[in-house]
């Protein structure tokens, strides 16, 4: 989804046609998730993740590892796994970077 041309939500699914969920992040500034825009630098946040509310979706630690599904978010309770309204990773959507399959 996005937000403009360079501000985007990043969602994922366990198929094209399923469900999609917010991702989240372990660790960093979310280079691991502009990975899937196809650069490699770290992500703009806005530190907005305080207020995240718990639900089910997908995260990751880093560049190139595994998704696994779960419980994300911060609020009520904190999970380590944070997620944001949006992400900036310096590409423009659509773009010619290649989107990385997952």
């Amino acid at each position: 989804m996005t937000c403009n041309s360079t501000r985007y939500k990043l969602f994922l699914s366990k198929t094209v046609t399923g469900t999609y969920y917010n991702i989240a992040d372990t660790g960093g500034n979310g280079q691991d998730h502009c990975e899937l825009l196809g650069t490699a630098q770290d992500g703009v946040l806005p530190r907005d993740y305080e207020s995240s509310p718990n639900t089910q979706g997908f995260y990751r630690n880093t560049r190139g590892g595994t998704f696994s599904y779960g419980t994300i978010g911060y609020r009520p309770q904190r999970t380590n796994k944070w997620y944001e309204k949006w992400i900036e990773c310096g590409v423009s959507i659509p773009g010619s970077n290649r989107v990385i399959p997952m």
